[in-house]
């Protein structure tokens, strides 16, 4: 092992006094924790000002919302009614019975078409034109129009027609044959009070509503959308460590190719022990860093909400409320998390690997482009079959080969984590599948190691699959 822990200590201390490994980790983390700690506050802030705008707006109304609708058509003085509907035409004064107190009755006057009601409206600039229609879908039906000519505004006729909608019952009643007075008072009378409790249970349940969301997220709607998001949060994780670190795991393999030098070193270092080595190192380097950055985003979150709870302590913020609501995470103990983290990092360990074995197929730089296949198709192939094979259960539910995943490496590390995390896969099952995985990673690197000392001095175009596989039968 000496070779391994020579070629090992090289990588990583070339790795850590990279200038660009330095500089890319200092400003990305820089900008992750700035940018969340910095948002959202200033979200926050902007927010509370949005709000208190209507506020003040809703202070200047009267408190009674029946006498302001009243107030907003005031000026009102006469309606036009044309009822094209069946039957005896309808009698709007009873309106006038539900006005507020202080308010002059409005003149109904009936006319006998919408072109008769519209003429005389047009020469009344106090006046409004409310048209019935009935069909066998909708029933009876009122339109409340505003003529040009008119001096009242669209504000005006909203206003009424929200006052005529309210008090609907005794025109329908009477619409149904019934034309006593006091009778149709005393319907609209027991729906507004119907109404009123409905408004009252309403409030009511906005009330405990309100009260939940400031103790935090219901716990089913919490688990059902940690559910749904922690597989792709998994799933992104893993495609960005293999992206962005599985061509430099390469390049560090193709490295003594490219400078002449792998001869040499193939004196003093086994093949085997040079490629893990190498490995090792960038994949231990490239967790490093990301652990930097993923510490510097948590950080600014976590920063971000304690300003937000600064500008405004009633926050219904979503991040502020699903950070307050990780305890729900159905995790058995601790364990379970740090199970899930390490079977992510094996899996960059495995794809790593896998390009480490393209590393070491290619003849020189451009060859990259070709041999790198290897692990980007994989990676593609294991993503679409967790996607349409049940994996992602919260999002397409489960199928029979759901279970199977946990142990397929290439499929168990997408999957796996996400369900330790939420309690849905036992401890055992994620230590299994963790074995399972490295030891495919070691014998991947293995591989890699052999290929790297069969095409130690092959020369031509790259070898095809058939040939490869040949080589690894060979002793």
């Amino acid at each position: 092992m000496k070779g391994l822990k020579n070629v090992f200590q090289f990588t990583w201390r070339q790795e850590l006094r990279s200038k660009g490994y330095r500089l890319a980790t200092i400003v990305l983390a820089l900008l992750l924790f700035l940018l969340p700690a910095g948002i959202m506050p200033l979200i926050e802030t902007l927010s509370s000002n949005e709000k208190g705008q209507p506020a003040q707006v809703q202070e200047a109304l009267p408190e009674d919302g029946q006498a302001a609708e009243a107030f907003a058509f005031q000026s009102l003085k006469t309606v036009y009614a044309a009822d094209e509907s069946e039957g005896e035409p309808l009698s709007l004064t009873i309106l006038n019975e539900f006005l507020p107190a202080g308010y002059e009755p409005v003149s109904y006057v009936n006319c006998t078409d919408l072109p008769e009601a519209a003429e005389k409206a047009g020469a009344d600039p106090e006046s409004l034109v409310c048209l019935f229609t009935e069909d066998a879908e909708q029933g009876l039906t009122a339109h409340v129009l505003l003529p040009e000519e008119s001096g009242l505004t669209m504000t005006n006729a909203d206003a009424y027609s929200s006052f005529l909608f309210e008090h609907f019952t005794p025109i329908l009643l009477q619409k149904g044959g019934v034309n006593d007075t006091e009778t149709l008072i005393t319907a609209q009378t027991e729906m507004e009070n119907l109404w009123m409790q409905q408004a009252m249970e309403n409030a009511a349940a906005a009330e405990n509503a309100e009260a939940q969301t400031e103790e935090g997220m219901p716990t089913s709607a919490a688990q059902e959308i940690l559910r749904i998001v922690l597989p792709f949060i998994n799933i992104m994780l893993l495609y960005f460590l293999v992206l962005a670190y599985g061509q430099s795991v390469a390049n560090s393999v193709l490295m003594e190719k490219s400078s002449k030098l792998m001869d040499m070193f193939l004196l003093y270092v086994k093949p085997r022990d040079m490629v893990l080595g190498k490995v090792l190192a960038v994949v231990l380097a490239s967790i490093l860093q990301f652990l930097i950055w993923l510490a510097a985003l948590v950080l600014g979150f976590v920063t971000g909400t304690l300003l937000v709870k600064a500008v405004n302590p009633e926050t219904d913020m979503a991040i502020v409320r699903i950070i307050g609501n990780l305890s729900l995470l159905k995790a058995d103990s601790v364990g379970a998390v740090i199970l899930a983290v390490l079977l992510v990092f094996a899996g960059f360990l495995l794809y790593s690997s896998l390009a480490a074995v393209g590393g070491a197929i290619a003849g020189k730089q451009e060859d990259l482009a070709s041999t790198n296949i290897i692990f980007t198709l994989i990676l593609v192939i294991s993503f679409f079959v967790v996607l349409y094979g049940g994996g992602l259960s919260g999002v397409f539910g489960e199928t029979g080969l759901s279970p199977v995943m946990n142990w397929i490496p290439f499929t168990s590390i997408m999957i796996l984590p996400s369900r330790l995390i939420l309690g849905e896969a036992s401890l055992l099952t994620g230590a299994g599948a963790l074995v399972i995985v490295l030891a495919v990673a070691v014998l991947v690197m293995a591989a890699a190691g052999k290929l790297y000392r069969m095409l130690a001095l092959y020369k031509g175009d790259l070898p095809t699959p058939k040939k490869l596989i040949g080589m690894l039968r060979e002793r």
